[in-house]
Parts: C-alpha cells; sequence; structure tokens
C-alpha cells in the first residue's frame, strides 16, 4: 500500500472536482474536514463518541477460497465460522479477537491479541502460546482487517480522520448505489492512503477504497463495503461489512451483537497462565535441518505459521515456496544472500498454487529463478507474473515468454551436487489437483505443504482426506522419511505424522 512519503507532494497541488472547478489545496482540506464532522455526528445519535471507551462485537465470518481452490480455474467456495468475537480497548487500540471457523475439515480457532506495537496468539486446545506476531504487518494485511477494529468499523476510521486532519482532502461528488456520495481521502495513521464514500444525505460511511498489490490481479483498488446500519446504545453501526479485491468478494461479516462500554478487562490481553511458550522458532531465523538444508520461518500470525525451506548446493540455491507476498520474499532473498553469499538461485519449487504459498513467486522469477512446477500451474504463473505491479516496488509485467519452467507430471530429480532432492507430485490430494513434496534422502528429510501442519502435537483431529491422501502416496513411493519440515507449523518426527493418522508405529 502506500506510504505517507508519496502523499506529502498533495499539500502543493489543486484537485480537481467532477464538476469541473479548481479547489485550491486549502479548501479541499476544509471541505473534507466540514463533511467528516457532520459525519461524526449522525454516527453519534447522543453526541457521546468520545466517550466510547471499548466494544465487544459478536459476528460471523464467511471467507472466499479465492487463491485457495483445487486448481487455479475451480470455482470459488467459502468457509462459514461459527459466532466469533472481538473486544477492541478505543482507548489503547487494543485488539482481541476469537474466532471459531472450519477449513477443509480442519478447526482453526485460535485466540489473537494485538496492541500497539506487540502481539500474541494461542491455541485453546494444544495451549500453545506464540508471542512472534508482527503486529505491523498484520494491520496492513486487507484480508485480517476484521481482527484490528480500528480499521473495520466507520465511526472509528472517521476518529482516525479527525486524528490526522492534516492529510484531508475533499476529492469529488459521485454516485454510488444510487446515492449522492462525498469522496474524502486521509492518510490513516498507519501510514496508508484511505479513500472514504460518505453518504450527502445521511453522512455515514458506505465504502471505503485503498489501493493494494494483489497477487492474482496485481495493483487493484480493495473495498469494504458497509450496509445494513442500525442504531445501537445510541450509535449507528453497520452490520454486514463486504471486503472485495478488485471484483471478487474475498470476505464478508454480519455482526451479530454490538456492546458499548461494557467494560474489558486487562486480563483478556494477556495470555493465560496456563499457556505454554511455543517451541516454533521465530521468523527469518534459518533452522538447520542438516547440511545444506535450512528451515526458514517467515510470518506468524493469525493462528498460523508460514515456512519455506532452501537448500544450498555447491554453484546454487534450490528455494521450495514462496509464501504470502512480494514483500516477504525481498527479505526473504535477503536472508538467503547471506546465509549463501555468491550462490545464485537457480530453482524455485512452489508446492502447489495457492496464494500463500505462491504469493512471492514473482520476486523469485524477477531474481532469474527457473520455476519448477506441474503442467497444471504453468498458465497461472505467467498470469501473476504478467499483471501490473507498481505498489512497493515490486517486478512488474514480466515477459511471460522468457520466463523459464522445468515441467514434470510425477517425478523429478535434481542430482544437486551432492544434496540429492527428489520432487514427487502427490496429487491429485482433496487439497489441490496437484501438489509437490520435496524429499532429501541422504537426510530422510520430507517437505510437505498443506497436508500436514506441524503444530497440533497430541492434540490432533480425526485425519483429514488430504493427510490421509498424502499417507496412501508416500506408501506407493515408499519413502524413508525420518523428520518432515511443514509449510505451516514446526519441524517434527516423522513419529507425529504418524500420530496426527492414528497409527503408533515407527516409521514404514
Amino acid at each position: 500500500m502506500i506510504r505517507v512519503k508519496y502523499f506529502i507532494i498533495l499539500i502543493s497541488i489543486q484537485v480537481i472536482s467532477c464538476e469541473g472547478t479548481q479547489i485550491d489545496t486549502y479548501s479541499s482540506q476544509q471541505r473534507a474536514l466540514s463533511i467528516i464532522k457532520a459525519s461524526v455526528k449522525a454516527f453519534d445519535m447522543n453526541s457521546s463518541a468520545t466517550l466510547i471507551n471499548d466494544i465487544q462485537i459478536k459476528y460471523k465470518e464467511f471467507l472466499f477460497s479465492r487463491g485457495q481452490n483445487v486448481s487455479p480455474s475451480a470455482e470459488d467456495y467459502y468457509h462459514e465460522s461459527d459466532i466469533a468475537t472481538l473486544w477492541y480497548d478505543a482507548k489503547r487500540g487494543w485488539n482481541r479477537n476469537e474466532t471459531n471457523i472450519t477449513r477443509r475439515e480442519r478447526l482453526f480457532n485460535p485466540v489473537i491479541v494485538m496492541k500497539a506495537d506487540e502481539g500474541f496468539f494461542y491455541w485453546p486446545e494444544t495451549k500453545e502460546l506464540h508471542t512472534t506476531i508482527n503486529v505491523g504487518l498484520m494491520k496492513n494485511l486487507f484480508v485480517f482487517r476484521n481482527q484490528y477494529a480500528q480499521r473495520f468499523f466507520p465511526h472509528l476510521l472517521i476518529s482516525d480522520a479527525l486524528n490526522n486532519i492534516v492529510s484531508l482532502r475533499w476529492i469529488r461528488k459521485t454516485e454510488y448505489e444510487g446515492k449522492t456520495h462525498d469522496v474524502v481521502s486521509y492518510v490513516h495513521t498507519d501510514g496508508n492512503l484511505v479513500t472514504l464514500y460518505i453518504d450527502t444525505e445521511s453522512k455515514l460511511l458506505s465504502k471505503t477504497e485503498e489501493l493494494m498489490n494483489d497477487f492474482i490481479s496485481g495493483d487493484v483498488v480493495a473495498e469494504v463495503l458497509y450496509s445494513e446500519y442500525k442504531i445501537i446504545e445510541g450509535i449507528k453501526f453497520p452490520t454486514r461489512a463486504d471486503m472485495v479485491i478488485g471484483s471478487a468478494l474475498v470476505k464478508k461479516i454480519e455482526i451479530k451483537n454490538i456492546k458499548i462500554n461494557s467494560g474489558i478487562s486487562d486480563d483478556l490481553f494477556e495470555p493465560p497462565e496456563s499457556m505454554n511458550p511455543s517451541a516454533y522458532p521465530p521468523p527469518f531465523v534459518p533452522q538447520k535441518l542438516a547440511d545444506g538444508i535450512f528451515f526458514v520461518p517467515l510470518f506468524n500470525a493469525t493462528g498460523i505459521s508460514w515456512n519455506s525451506l532452501f537448500t544450498v548446493h555447491e554453484d546454487y540455491v534450490i528455494v521450495y515456496d514462496t509464501p504470502l507476498s512480494d514483500l516477504l520474499i525481498k527479505f526473504y532473498i535477503s536472508l538467503i544472500k547471506r546465509a549463501a553469499p555468491g550462490k545464485p538461485i537457480k530453482y524455485v519449487v512452489p508446492t502447489h498454487h495457492h496464494s500463500d504459498h505462491l504469493g512471492g513467486i514473482v520476486r523469485m522469477i524477477a531474481e532469474g529463478a527457473t520455476v519448477v512446477t506441474t503442467p497444471g500451474n504453468v498458465d497461472y504463473i505467467k498470469h501473476i507474473s504478467s499483471v501490473n505491479r507498481t505498489i512497493r516496488e515490486n517486478p512488474n509485467g514480466l515477459d511471460v515468454d522468457n520466463i523459464s519452467f522445468e515441467i514434470f507430471t510425477e517425478r523429478k530429480i535434481i542430482d544437486g551436487e551432492g544434496l540429492r532432492v527428489e520432487l514427487y507430485n502427490v496429487g491429485p490430494n482433496p487439497h489441490a489437483d496437484e501438489i509437490i513434496v520435496a524429499y532429501f534422502p541422504e537426510t530422510k528429510i520430507l517437505y510437505v505443504t498443506d497436508m500436514y501442519f506441524g503444530y497440533l502435537e497430541d492434540h490432533y483431529p480425526p485425519p483429514w482426506t488430504a493427510l490421509v491422501s498424502l499417507d496412501k502416496k508416500l506408501e506407493e513411493l515408499g519413502l524413508d522419511i525420518k523428520t518432515i519440515a511443514p509449510g505451516h507449523g514446526k519441524v517434527v518426527s516423522f513419529d507425529q505424522f504418524n500420530k496426527a493418522l492414528g497409527k503408533t508405529g515407527k516409521n514404514k
């Protein structure tokens, strides 16, 4: 997203309205300020907005599967949550979010706490506490906005605009959903430019817009659409919010209950004493599994960790998975260059096409890496490499005809100068039609993503279909495995893998 420094120039330019009249910077700022103040009054029926100390919200979440389907061309479906709860301490800007959502037969129910500059999450079943959460990145990831109330509820955004009035600008009047709206922009406290659409009649916020870099579409406008306003304890709240990236609905929230100033105990923002510190290593600290094999946690938040793995050979490096975003992978590449100075990244191996494991591959391609993948992912990777990406200095519009691919259907061997790599397509799997595991026979290490998770310890649910399918495939391959390095979670022994399947024996 665009940072404050890119908008300092707003101080010296003129804003031109849709009616064609020119408005100088001061007039634009003053007009925007009057609109924001009118909106404050419209939201607050009892003139008590400054007295909001805390908010408690119960909601249902519908998360769409965009970029997470069994194949790049499959239709989206959605996961529906049970009732989730969000607590917000307005005075300190602290958040606590408890959610329960089943995704592909798996229950995700972490408790996530974000304070001003620190945070943590824990799993109630395993009592595993993670304290390495990156609060700043969480606040800037669009699809996680509902876990940060200050960016999610209109009256809190309006209040933030009043705290940043120097950046306020009136842009124009426009029609939206058949009603006239004033369009106002400002630079949010976190440094991102936010555009507000305020209904000229009701003075309520109808939607926000932000420019973002999207994994699938490149430069795109992300929107939050607010609707179904109700008066709750004298304040108007929207009871529905839809999150849209481009034209794709990615998440919707239905508010079921809101309490204002009901009191929030400080204990809610501290981990319970019964929690145990996780053994999960901190992000961006490579974990050496064997000579030349490095497991790297890259991001740890929202109850889930994202990992990658790289192998160092005599003259080059191979990277397995590029999680989440170009920005994350930019830092990852720097880490690899420090760990293996002078050795280029020759190959990048995405295990499958899902955005949380392929999100930074364009940066790797721009580095000159050859993509090792299966046939069904080639056109998709070409597409995401060709779209316009200008935000945060992303690699932009690569020549897809010059992307280097090595494509295999079932198995590929890379005799990597003393470190043999065996890649197997273990699809079709219920998780993805084509999905790769990487096996290192000298050390008996298997890198596997999404079909197995390395953070459940002994609290395993009944074996899910993706795991059962993987187990059957590994039996057919006859691999001698001692260690599992997963795309989510921490490195575990193969015994843990068997426990997840309900087995009690040793390695097969």
